[in-house]
């Protein structure tokens, strides 16, 4: 075990730094592998007019043909969506950074530069997960009134 001239060990720091980096990209390799899942196939046809005799009456489009939402910018569509994962993958980042901040502080020994760093950090998340909420929240208003 070493010490440096303010007393802190330094052997360990970067073992930890690695084990809390090895840790991270597992939590993120975990969250992005959750959204690899297999979706519908989604049919709309732009023209609207299609013919539902015959073969086709049991085509994706003419069992669908109530719905009228568009599939890119309706209310489930393509773009909410990719906004949902975007802000979900986000909000895990955010979250694993608020854990990461909290650790900082934790194993800082007292240093006051170590601790400024770690509140910033955490102040920092959390603005973040403030703009996710409100990015994703305007943006599902905004595709709403289209």
């Amino acid at each position: 075990m070493y010490f440096g001239s303010d007393g802190r060990r330094i052997r360990y720091k970067g073992f930890i730094m690695k084990r809390l980096r090895a840790l991270l990209l597992a939590f993120m390799t975990v969250g992005f592998l959750s959204f690899a899942s297999v979706a519908p196939a989604y049919a709309w046809s732009p023209f609207g007019s299609v013919d539902c005799t015959g073969k086709a009456a049991k085509s994706a489009v003419c069992t669908e043909k109530g719905n009228t939402e568009n599939p890119i910018s309706g209310a489930n569509g393509l773009v909410m969506k990719v906004i949902n994962i975007v802000a979900y993958v986000a909000g895990v980042a955010a979250i694993i950074i608020i854990v990461l901040a909290g650790l900082r502080m934790v194993t800082s020994g007292g240093s006051s530069e170590d601790i400024a760093g770690a509140r910033r950090s955490l102040i920092y998340a959390l603005v973040g997960i403030v703009v996710i909420v409100l990015a994703r929240t305007i943006i599902a208003f905004v595709l709403s009134a289209l």
